[in-house]
């Protein structure tokens, strides 16, 4: 018979096995539990959902009747104990798999658990973490959770229920910021206030509705702000009309020029308008653009605005015959005539002035 490995050999070969391949060694062998839970885990995902449980690649789920752990490959099933209830058998799974772990680090980490009262964390579980999605739970729950050497965040999902919850330091210090508007309209936030001081470099904003009061504010507080060249703000689920329409009125507000992207600028991934030019320095510029992403329920527009360097993109009226936006204001005529050829336009300007005559009109095979 093999000797059994020493304590330090047994943590040493743990520590560089596969994360999943510990927990079901763990799991299936107490001997190796508390060695296990003893040493740092290392994820690249964790996800907590109502009665499961991801962990990377790995699933548990506790139905009514059972526990199910499968993966691609593997599946496997457990009756559920009949003295315990669905409740408290995934309040144990997750102790099981979660409580008393020296250290958790996590590269992406999801909550689509909105009761913690019924679902609640194991104790003294703390987690370090690069990316996190809080879902629909109350971001300042979660604070104790997170270990604080995970701040800055590379990327932080939250929602917004006051302007309160937009206060809290690991909100200020993520690099990317994803905010959900649930604000009611008792407790309105104030997004023209907020997003001027938020120092995030990415922020995206979701479900919220802007007055023209609040974007000119945003647009304005962005053109005097010292943000670095590559910071951005997204405000999702827009339609196109209304994508333009909010551009037309910040160029009557601020000035600026329409831009044609050419195939070599990659500004964006998909442009679903022509892009407005905001100076802001003699090294950078404030560029508004939209972009078209597609969904369950089709195409949605999104309005952008994003910092590049002076002269990023050439304007549209120094390449193109006809500008598509009038200074000051909106020009109807001149969308119109870019669909036309000169021709055409030739025809229509000497008819105008009396060059044309009338049979041309009644009979197009009449050449002028």
């Amino acid at each position: 018979m093999q000797p059994a490995l020493s304590y330090l050999s047994t943590a040493c070969v743990l520590k560089f096995l596969d994360s999943n391949k510990r927990i079901q060694l763990s799991l299936r062998c107490l001997a190796l539990h508390q060695v296990e839970k003893s040493l740092p885990l290392y994820l690249d995902r964790l996800c907590l959902d109502h009665f499961r449980i991801t962990i990377n690649h790995i699933n548990f789920h506790v139905s009514s009747k059972q526990i199910t752990a499968h993966s691609k490959r593997v599946k496997r099933q457990i009756p559920l104990p009949s003295h315990m209830t669905r409740v408290q058998v995934f309040r144990r799974l997750m102790d099981a798999l979660l409580k008393d772990r020296y250290e958790i680090s996590v590269n992406e980490m999801t909550f689509r658990v909105y009761l913690l009262d019924l679902f609640p964390l194991p104790e003294n579980m703390r987690v370090k973490v690069k990316r996190l999605d809080t879902g629909l739970l109350e971001l300042q729950r979660l604070i104790p959770v997170i270990n604080q050497t995970s701040s800055p965040l590379k990327e932080l999902k939250f929602v917004a229920r006051n302007q309160t919850d937009l206060h809290i330091p690991m909100v200020h210090r993520a690099e990317k910021l994803g905010i959900i508007d649930f604000s009611t309209h008792k407790n309105k936030i104030n997004w023209g206030v907020i997003l001027a001081f938020l120092p995030n470099k990415e922020i995206v904003l979701k479900q919220a509705k802007l007055s023209d009061r609040e974007v000119m504010s945003v647009v304005e507080s962005w053109l005097e702000s010292k943000r670095d060249i590559g910071a951005s703000f997204t405000w999702e689920r827009y339609e196109s009309k209304t994508v333009e329409k909010v551009m037309k009125k910040v160029r009557r507000c601020f000035g600026g020029n329409v831009a044609a992207m050419e195939e070599n600028e990659k500004l964006s991934p998909s442009l679903a308008t022509p892009c407005l030019i905001l100076p802001m320095n003699p090294t950078s510029e404030l560029i508004l653009y939209g972009t078209e992403e597609k969904g369950l329920e089709g195409f949605t527009f999104n309005l952008k605005m994003e910092i590049f360097p002076a002269a990023s993109i050439t304007s549209f009226h120094q390449h193109h015959p006809y500008q598509f936006y009038a200074q000051g204001q909106e020009s109807e005529f001149s969308l119109v005539l870019n669909f036309f050829h000169v021709p055409i336009l030739a025809f229509i300007a000497g008819w105008l002035m009396g060059y044309v005559s009338i049979d041309v009109i009644k009979n197009p095979s009449v050449q002028f």
